[in-house]
């Protein structure tokens, strides 16, 4: 296991959740992709299998995707389009249909996808398109847009972090970042949530603003219900200190033996690296027996 990996690391949410979901999972999607030199068979294999993304995370990037544009489109004064959003959404979930061995993870493992899957899809993605074009976006039209899917790096203690932000706006002094979810709500209490706490520390930083004026904000887009949420000083020193901790633990591994497999049937039917993994494959094998 070389060490280039570690000239690459940031800390990030999503880091975070794999590495305590599975650690198999994190070194093939962190690490392996780093070994070997550029166009060895093995890492290409490991570029595109990182590339699939789960049938549960498909929509909500497709919905994200449709928001951005139109958000876009704001920024450049011209009007958000339900149609439009709408439009693009079923040409990118008809294309990843059509080609879902090669988009869709379960498939790429040998997993069905029915057509119902498909059509509630669709059914939830238009609605939830709808809720933000009509019911959602006109709550932002006296807010200063300063940007929307925002990927950004800033540093803590010489750890890096890496964010991506839904959208950050402005109103008269006070910023609101804003996290679309595309989910039920009763998984993510605002207030408990690293994600939203590591972006009110980046604005806090990135803007050099006090803390009492940033709001972190959670939009459920299948409801239009939100969840808002200020953080304390102490606060965000506990959100410091979760990033320190786990950089160090991420940081403490020395081979691959150091990342043992989770197998989990949920997990593992819908993980990008299911085809190089010895647990999990032996895990359905075990299971068909």
């Amino acid at each position: 296991m070389n060490s280039y990996w570690r000239r690459k690391f940031a800390w990030s949410n999503s880091r975070q959740k794999m590495w305590g979901e599975c650690k198999k999972q994190y070194y093939f999607n962190y690490i392996a992709k780093w070994e070997g030199l550029p166009g060895d068979a093995g890492r290409e294999r490991l570029y595109k299998l990182s590339e699939l993304q789960r049938l549960a995370f498909l929509k909500g990037s497709l919905i994200h995707e449709s928001i951005k544009q139109q958000i876009n489109n704001h920024k450049a004064s011209r009007p958000v389009n339900k149609e439009i959003a709408a439009a693009f959404f079923l040409q990118e979930l008809r294309n990843a249909r059509n080609n879902k061995e090669k988009i869709i993870t379960e498939c790429a493992n040998g997993f069905d996808v029915s057509d119902d899957d498909f059509e509630n899809i669709e059914k939830d993605g238009l609605k939830q398109i709808d809720n933000f074009c009509k019911s959602i976006w006109p709550n932002y039209a006296n807010v200063e847009c300063l940007g929307n899917e925002l990927d950004d790096i800033f540093s803590i203690n010489d750890i890096d972090v890496r964010i991506r932000c839904d959208f950050l706006a402005k109103h008269n002094e006070n910023f609101i970042v804003t996290d679309w979810k595309t989910g039920i709500e009763g998984y993510d209490d605002i207030n408990e949530s690293v994600q939203i706490s590591a972006y009110i520390l980046w604005v806090h930083k990135k803007y050099n603003v006090p803390l009492e004026k940033i709001t972190g904000e959670i939009f459920y887009l299948k409801t239009g219900t939100t969840n808002v949420t200020k953080k304390t000083q102490k606060e965000i020193e506990d959100v410091i200190r979760l990033i320190n901790e786990g950089s160090k633990e991420m940081l403490s591994v020395n081979s691959e033996n150091d990342f043992p497999a989770s197998p989990s049937m949920t997990k593992c039917k819908g993980c990008n690296f299911l085809a190089l993994c010895k647990e999990g494959q032996a895990m359905f094998k075990n299971n068909e027996n």
